[in-house]
This record gives C-alpha cells, sequence and structure tokens, in this order.
C-alpha cells in the first residue's frame, strides 16, 4: 500500500509533496503560468479555495454592517 501511495505522491507536476517555499519560488521566476496552474494538482487546494471564497463573502458582510 505505501508502494501505491508513494508513487501517486510523484505524479504532481511540480513534484513530490510537500512543496516549500524556496521550490515554488525558483518555479515560479522560469515558468510563472504554468506553476500557477500547477498548484491546483494539491490536494489541500480545493479546501484552500473554498475557505477563500468564504472569507471573501464574510468581509462582505462585516463591510455592509459596519457603514
Amino acid at each position: 500500500m505505501s508502494h501505491q501511495f508513494s508513487n501517486k505522491i510523484t505524479q504532481y507536476t511540480l513534484g513530490p509533496l510537500p512543496w516549500d517555499k524556496e521550490h515554488l519560488k525558483k518555479l515560479s521566476y522560469r515558468f510563472p503560468v504554468a506553476v500557477t496552474e500547477a498548484i491546483k494538482e494539491h490536494p489541500g487546494y480545493a479546501a484552500h479555495e473554498i475557505l477563500s471564497e468564504l472569507k471573501i463573502t464574510l468581509d462582505l458582510f462585516f463591510e455592509v454592517g459596519c457603514q
């Protein structure tokens, strides 16, 4: 089972997880658009996007309520 797991991890465009900031920075300078798209492969990306959208929505409600 661990063999299947390790194969799955190495299938990401940016290489095996975890990706550190330096790795992402270095690739971003060379391939900015490709890296932006490849980050969407990360298993936590969908959850991060949902939380970001929720924060934007809540910020709108709080801004309206404070006026």
